[in-house]
């Protein structure tokens, strides 16, 4: 995907600076940041593969999400000088050369983008990523921003170089809307946001089992693909605590993959 991304950026480096495009520049000024986002998600999947240790004994899953963070702050600020950008060469319009060849070369980026987009959705269907999630939906949005380039750069022939100038606006608005949507699940996820569904799902699981007279206080901790939940158990026994407790536990691990840490009657597990 790095790799693709670069050329991506150099190829319509070249066209921007053959044509004198804004909006082609600062798509190719895209392909390089996302070229260089790459290298973030990289990181975080690298740190939130490794095991657990006694330093980080949940692991180093949140790295994932501060990938994830670093994406959407990247993105939004692509949008800010896309429309930074824009306005400025609307208001200083300058004048763009078309050439076909010019043409073929944003179309087969596009087409590139698309593909590589559509590789990163079907690999976050097996891994369910949410740093690969951003990345896919970043491509798609870029994939959209590149086709409209396409043709307002086809059209400046017959419509004048001020439409260059609101392709650029355009790209921004898209860019920022993308932008916007990943930096709010990614703030979210790293200021501890509460997934209601999932704990009602773990406090469905914990009520329907053997022993247990009442569930409270359940809360759930994500540490990027790691969940650990921990919850206040009421038993019907107290005396079964040594049996119920590593049942409970091996219960919500096998349906939802996740660590379990219960209190109950004086009792820490």
């Amino acid at each position: 995907m790095s790799a693709g991304n670069l050329c991506l950026f150099l190829g319509k480096l070249w066209v921007a600076v053959s044509s004198n495009s804004i909006a082609i520049y600062l798509d190719s000024l895209n392909s390089l940041a996302d070229f260089l986002l790459c290298g973030a998600a990289a990181f975080g999947f690298w740190a939130a593969a490794r095991p657990p240790s006694a330093r980080y004994p949940y692991g180093m899953g949140r790295a994932e999400d501060l990938s994830e963070g670093v994406l959407s702050v990247a993105i939004v600020a692509t949008g800010l000088a896309f429309a930074y950008s824009s306005l400025q060469r609307l208001l200083y319009p300058v004048p763009v050369w078309f050439t076909v060849r010019y043409a073929a070369v944003l179309v087969a980026g596009t087409l590139i983008k698309l593909g590589m987009s559509l590789a990163l959705r079907a690999a976050n269907r097996k891994i369910g990523s949410d740093v690969l999630r951003t990345v896919a939906v970043d491509g798609f949005a870029d994939s959209a921003v590149s086709a409209c380039l396409v043709l307002t750069f086809t059209l400046t022939v017959s419509l004048g170089y001020a439409v260059d100038a609101v392709a650029g606006l355009l790209a921004a608005g898209v860019t920022l809307w993308s932008g916007a949507r990943a930096l709010r699940r990614a703030g979210g996820k790293l200021l501890g946001r509460r997934d209601d569904a999932l704990c009602d799902e773990a406090r469905a699981i914990l009520q329907q089992a053997d022993g247990v007279a009442a569930v409270t206080n359940v809360q759930c901790h994500g540490y990027g693909a790691r969940r650990v939940f921990t919850a206040d158990v009421t038993l019907r026994d107290p005396g079964s605590a040594a049996t119920v407790l590593p049942a409970l536990e091996e219960q919500l691990s096998g349906r939802l993959g996740a660590a379990l840490y219960l209190s109950t009657g004086g009792i820490t597990k």
